[in-house]
């Protein structure tokens, strides 16, 4: 038999060469002559260990440090067993008693601070880190790991230094390339990140969290097929990676494709079903399908897991919302306020969004603060940007005007808004638009792109990109048609691309931003008593703000009453406003006027089958047959708005007005019945009728509305008189002069530019016709 020395050599050189096998074949043979040889015993514990058995990896170890108490190593490499067996009590033990042998113990050190760092004592890991590296200058894993630490702790600057030094000590550490790369983006540096995690995937190819935290990168800097890409290969070498599939959902998203960013949503939830952010997600983009029930169970179940998620909560009850379930709604509206109220104490955007917002009963004062908190952060934001811009007070040439939107298609906005463009004085302005949104190939994008001087697709573009365009455009008055609405653009405005900043049509209401100087409003809306309602000055137009066009096209044929869904008789009250407009008032009062008029129907947009059950359900609630709720689908504008001669009389609503709905009910030919409030978004049914010349239809209370309803269905004449003034007024009404809306726009537009080049600040601007 070969004497204890050699055959302890023999196993220690076969272990550094590599050959497990050989090492635990001198191992036994060395305690076959000498049992109770604590190196052999060490040694096989060791092998255990790499090999992941750690049963016998900690029987062996605990052995060895038993039979040689005074070794600090066996004691570590017990405590790194017992770490990976889970006991980080028994783990934190073994090492300290490693670290009492030999304080010089630079692995020990490490060791002890991945325990501290598992059980979220993040300073006691940094310190044990720190130890280490004090004792070994050149230990890479522990620079490694207190870039982590600091990471964690929110300290970018000190972590990537950390990192750095982990790969300047190992050039091709892969891991090391990755965690800096995350930093960089966390930093908001994704050109640099994206380099180091390129040079990560050099050094390991096949490295998932490098392929995963690369889509990210690219995602910032703006390119979502690549992020797919790099998405993609992540879930190739790992498909069980949730956080993969959320980074392909919000890549694909930014290609535009909702059902592949659905799809790869529900893969997250699923693979990882308490991941709060994919659900919360996942409930964003089944509203914009728009799968309410579907949504709602999604936010249902963020909150199930985190019950203080106040935007989820936000955004289930404007879920409740648009399918009119109103059975939570006291409840819903006290806890979104509480929860709104919470974070403006705290200085920070409230969960519920200023548009969500402006559907609320709430009085002007919390629309306004609402408002400031989503726009002050942009404000802060831009102050550290890459970009100042300097505005001359003189122009050579004409007025530039640019409009900004993602709406310049058939959408609302589009619809009302197409025809303005083309009608500016050419010889006193240069109209540009900026569109960030869908091309949907339809007349109303055409019309827009024609009627302007430059049309501006930035979709792709990123904040300062966009607004280093505008800048570069030298547009005198950027005029913003969407505001905090929809997949908006105000962080562009925030870096104040142009010299005057205007807010119009989108956001019935006040940004609350200091980077718009204007609100073009009217006296209806905006009464001058209400100025304070606004952080903008007023421009007050001499008609309505709401822009119209007098080319909206009717067909010829007109739909039945049976194609309809509507009985051949009765009077036909409608309201083609979106469901979130209905609340449980208004819908009273439709029920109450139902009631006074026997065999009349409320026809009404269809907003899918939960809506129309729960406002039959709530109609049967007030005593009213559910059969006497009608409902129609989308048309054709031109269908559309055929249809309106089968109905007798719009309803508005009375929180949020009908805008587009109610000025296109009054081309139509149809009478229009509202009842103002005290907000912007409560009044635009007023101004659009004193537009239209029917001031008469304006209700002076809920009750005036509830009346005037009734008296109309029962006085067909009076009926036949309002049809005929509409008839008679319809093109020479303010409200449908297209040209003449033109001409005091431009009014208010050269207003600005002459208070801005005079170098005073803006005022509250009165537009007066002249004869």
């Amino acid at each position: 038999m070969n004497p204890p020395a050699e055959l302890r050599s023999r196993a220690w050189q076969a272990y550094r060469a590599g050959d497990r096998p050989e090492a635990e074949r001198a191992c036994w043979e060395l305690l076959a002559a000498q049992p109770l040889d604590p190196d052999a015993v060490y040694l096989l514990g060791v092998l255990a260990l790499d090999a992941g058995q750690l049963a016998p990896a900690l029987l062996h170890l605990h052995h060895a440090s038993v039979l040689q108490a005074s070794n600090a190593a066996y004691h570590h490499a017990l405590g790194e067993a017992y770490r990976l067996a889970g006991c980080p009590e028994q783990a934190a033990s073994s090492l300290l008693e490693a670290l009492r042998l030999d304080p010089a113990h630079a692995a020990a050190h490490h060791a002890l601070g991945q325990i501290w760092l598992e059980q979220g004592d993040r300073d006691a890991a940094a310190a044990s880190f720190r130890h280490a590296i004090r004792v070994r200058p050149d230990y890479e894993r522990a620079h490694l790991n207190l870039g982590r630490v600091l990471h964690e702790q929110g300290d970018l600057e000190a972590a990537i230094a950390c990192f750095r030094e982990a790969v300047r000590l190992q050039p091709d550490y892969a891991i090391a390339h990755n965690n800096l790369g995350a930093a960089l983006l966390a930093q908001g540096r994704p050109a640099d990140a994206e380099a180091s995690l390129r040079q990560a995937l050099r050094s390991q190819p096949n490295y998932p969290e490098a392929h995963c935290n690369l889509g990210h990168a690219l995602l910032v800097r703006g390119d979502p097929t690549a992020a797919a890409a790099s998405f993609r290969e992540a879930i190739r070498l790992r498909p069980d990676y949730a956080k993969a599939h959320f980074g392909l959902a919000r890549a694909v998203e930014g290609q535009g494709d909702l059902p592949a960013t659905i799809a790869a949503l529900r893969v997250a939830a699923r693979l990882q079903p308490d991941y709060v952010e994919a659900l919360e997600r996942l409930g964003d983009v089944l509203m914009q399908q728009p799968d309410w029930e579907g949504s709602q169970e999604a936010l249902r179940r963020v909150l199930a897991l985190r019950p203080e998620a106040d935007g989820a909560f936000a955004r289930l009850a404007f879920a409740r919302q648009m399918v009119c379930d109103w059975r939570s709604r006291t409840a819903d509206l006290e806890r979104v306020w509480a929860d709104a109220a919470r974070r403006l104490e705290a200085g920070e955007p409230t969960p519920v969004v200023p548009f969500q917002a402006l559907t609320l009963p709430w009085p002007a004062e919390r629309l306004l603060a609402v408002a400031r908190s989503h726009s002050r952060p942009l404000t802060r934001g831009a102050a550290g940007g890459p970009q100042s811009f300097e505005h001359p007070r003189t122009r050579v040439g004409r007025l530039r005007i640019g409009y900004l939107s993602g709406d310049f298609y058939n959408h609302p906005i589009g619809i009302l808004i197409q025809g303005l463009f083309a009608r500016h004085d050419r010889g006193d302005f240069e109209v540009f638009a900026y569109s960030f949104g869908r091309d949907d190939g339809t007349p109303y994008r055409r019309r827009v792109e024609a009627g302007c001087d430059q049309f501006r697709d930035i979709a792709a573009l990123s904040v300062d990109e966009a607004a280093q365009r505008i800048a570069a455009d030298g547009i005198h008055i950027l005029v913003d048609l969407m505001g905090h609405t929809g997949y908006s653009r105000v962080a562009v405005l925030a870096r104040r691309p142009a010299p005057i900043q205007v807010s119009y049509l989108g956001m019935v209401g006040t940004m609350g931003a200091e980077f718009l100087d204007y609100l073009i409003t009217d006296r209806v809306v905006s009464p001058p008593e209400r100025a304070g309602d606004f952080d903008e000055r007023l421009v007050w137009m001499p008609h309505s703000y709401l822009v119209n066009d007098h080319q909206h096209p009717i067909a010829d044929r007109p739909a039945t009453r049976a194609e309809c869904g509507l009985p051949a008789q009765g009077f036909v009250f409608c309201c083609f406003n979106n469901s979130y407009k209905i609340e449980p008032e208004v819908f009273g009062d439709w029920m109450a006027i139902l009631a006074e008029v026997p065999g009349s129907v409320l026809w009404l947009y269809a907003s899918g089958a939960s809506c129309e059950a729960n406002l039959r359900r709530e109609a049967e609630a007030r005593g009213i047959a559910p059969g006497r709720l009608v409902f129609v689908g989308r048309r054709p504008i031109a269908e559309y708005l055929a249809q309106h001669r089968l109905a007798d009389l719009f309803l508005d609503t009375h929180v949020y007005n009908g805008h587009s709905t109610v000025s296109l009910a009054l081309w139509a030919g149809l009478p229009v019945l509202t009842c103002p409030g005290s907000t912007f978004a409560s009044r635009v049914g007023a101004s659009v009728l004193a537009a239209a010349g029917l001031s008469g239809l304006i209700a002076a209370d809920r009750a005036d509305y509830r009346r005037l309803a009734v008296s109309l269905a029962r006085d067909p004449e009076a009926l036949r008189r309002l049809r005929a003034t509409l008839a008679e007024g319809r093109d020479t009404c303010p409200l449908f002069d297209a040209p003449r809306f033109a001409r005091n726009l431009e009014r208010a537009y050269r207003a600005m530019w002459d208070r801005y080049a005079s170098g005073r600040p803006p005022e509250p601007i009165a537009i007066v016709e002249f004869p």
